[in-house]
């Protein structure tokens, strides 16, 4: 739902997002709060899942400890990737909000999957959380911005409650999952499902309404190289990242 018009070389976008054009413009919405709530619960499920991964290839699944770092290599990789094409989908097809709404359904999906005893449940529920990822993660990035579309004085208040949320959610599943999970795999990834389902029924209270009228004067091209450049250094780090902590869990499964 996106309208461009030109004129005398200026655009002006008009979107549709969670926030009222009359809405107060020097303070935070409950919008800023449930997107944020929304995310920390997303955070939660996914890095409780994620920490789980590996030992139960290991110990559940009997894969070697090399086969299971290569699998979860190729997730950490896959989950990058599909972000790029998730972000596409949200900005050409589906919309931010759909595409959203779409990739915490399937998250909450290959959650559950993997709650059945075998292989082939396990290497669907872990693709159904790829893809579900890939859409969740940069639309909801994007839908989130839209919220200070009209009051960017907030803008960086905002992304700090936000981030905040992010990292407390982590820190909230990673927990959940080393109480609940343990040598019952199968809690940790239904307390997952369960909170990526909290996460969706959040994002339904928000309610579409359309937004003012934003002028955009930046060069398209110059746009385009600015998010190549971002994607790369943030796909990179974040990579890194990744799997300097699973090098973290095979050392702590060597120690036990």
């Amino acid at each position: 739902n996106l309208l461009i018009m030109e004129d005398n070389n200026i655009l002006d976008t008009i979107e549709e997002t969670d926030v009222d054009v009359n809405a107060p413009i020097n303070k935070h919405t409950k919008e800023t709060f449930i997107y944020s709530g929304a995310r920390a619960l997303e955070r939660a499920s996914f890095y409780g899942i994620r920490s789980l991964l590996t030992l139960y290839m290991v110990q559940y699944l009997d894969l070697p400890r090399e086969t299971a770092a290569q699998i979860y290599g190729w997730v950490v990789t896959s989950i990058i990737f599909s972000q790029i094409i998730g972000a596409l989908i949200g900005d050409l097809l589906l919309g931010n909000k759909k595409a959203i709404l779409l990739g915490g359904t399937l998250q909450a999906i290959g959650a559950f999957t993997l709650c059945i005893p075998s292989p082939t449940s396990f290497y669907l529920g872990i693709g159904l959380i790829v893809l579900g990822g890939g859409l969740y993660t940069p639309n909801m990035l994007s839908q989130f911005g839209k919220i200070y579309s009209n009051k960017t004085k907030l803008i960086d208040s905002g992304f700090t409650i936000f981030y905040t949320a992010i990292n407390l959610g982590a820190f909230t599943g990673v927990f959940i999952s080393m109480v609940l999970g343990g040598p019952y795999f199968r809690y940790g990834f239904i307390a997952g499902g369960v909170l990526m389902l909290f996460s969706v029924f959040l994002l339904l209270l928000c309610k579409e309404k359309e937004t003012a009228i934003i002028p955009e004067t930046k060069s398209t091209n110059h746009g385009i190289a600015t998010i190549i450049i971002s994607l790369l250094l943030i796909g990179t780090f974040w990579a890194i990242y990744d799997f300097t902590g699973n090098g973290l869990v095979h050392l702590d499964m060597q120690f036990d």
